[in-house]
């Protein structure tokens, strides 16, 4: 909750300027003119006391609401969001860099592990010009036995 202007400042100087208020009743000849004031319109000063701290308080929120509206009003300036898009634009692809780069690396410390874990492969006999696949002969081929066959009928 904020208090007012008027609140803060009886609050760290009111206690002295109370003490000097009351020094200059007592010294002061027409202290019984201030008691008979006070025993007349006494109330009248209480009641106006309430109503001053009350617009006091008053005046404070909307000082603070005010503030509030002129400080949303000046972030959302299109010429300092115009600003800002271009910083938060800068921003992302700074971000975006540094994920491309962490991803790399991670990707060759993937490379490496793996390689690192794949068995070496033995070393094979055969020439190179050798194919299976080419068809030269000496390769069994598949005959199904004769039960097997489909006999049409």
């Amino acid at each position: 909750m904020s208090s007012g202007i008027l609140a803060t400042f009886l609050r760290a100087r009111g206690l002295p300027l109370l003490g000097l208020a009351a020094a200059a009743i007592y010294y002061y000849d027409k202290s019984s003119d201030v008691i008979a004031f006070m025993q007349v319109y006494g109330w009248f000063v209480v009641l106006g006391i309430v109503g001053l701290l009350y617009l006091d308080h008053q005046l404070a929120i909307q000082l603070t609401h005010w503030d509030r509206q002129q400080s949303l009003d000046a972030a959302n300036d299109p010429n300092r969001v115009q600003i800002l898009e271009v910083e938060a634009r800068r921003a992302r692809e700074r971000q975006q860099a540094i994920m491309e780069e962490q991803i790399k690396a991670k990707q060759a410390e993937a490379a490496l592990k793996k390689k690192a874990n794949k068995p070496s492969k033995p070393s094979t006999t055969t020439s190179r010009d050798s194919n299976p696949l080419q068809g030269q002969g000496g390769s069994a081929r598949y005959k199904p036995s004769g039960f097997q066959r489909p006999r049409g009928g």
